[in-house]
């Protein structure tokens, strides 16, 4: 299992789960605390790279043969999943930047060429 290609995989879907309009019935109406979980890249990250893991270990056919075992799955999932989640809220913060900038640079050409002269 590549770690990296799954905690990218994770951020990925991470990215859709917090901000694209598909999931926002999901995200936008619930308790306050659920609302706030689910705009929280870190949170949500963390969360999907634990599962993501959990999945391709028991896809690949995996089973923990004694506690010990599980254990150490369970820290590799926790693991990934703390990595996911960072990765997860370095996109979102690359992308809400870059989002700014075009917003800026948008706003600076509508502006009329007179107003950009007196500046």
């Amino acid at each position: 299992m590549d770690l990296w290609l799954l905690a990218f995989q994770a951020a990925a879907m991470t990215f859709v789960v917090t901000r694209s309009g598909l999931f926002a019935p999901l995200r936008d109406h619930g308790p306050a605390g659920w609302r706030s979980f689910m705009g929280c890249p870190l949170c949500v990250g963390v969360w999907v790279g634990m599962l993501l893991t959990a999945a391709q270990l028991a896809a690949a056919g995996y089973r923990p043969a004694s506690s010990a075992v599980f254990c150490s799955w369970a820290l590799m999932a926790l693991g990934t999943g703390a990595l996911s989640g960072v990765v997860a809220l370095g996109f979102t913060v690359a992308i809400d930047f870059a989002d700014g900038v075009a917003s800026s640079v948008e706003k600076l050409a509508t502006r009329p060429i007179a107003e950009r002269k007196n500046e």
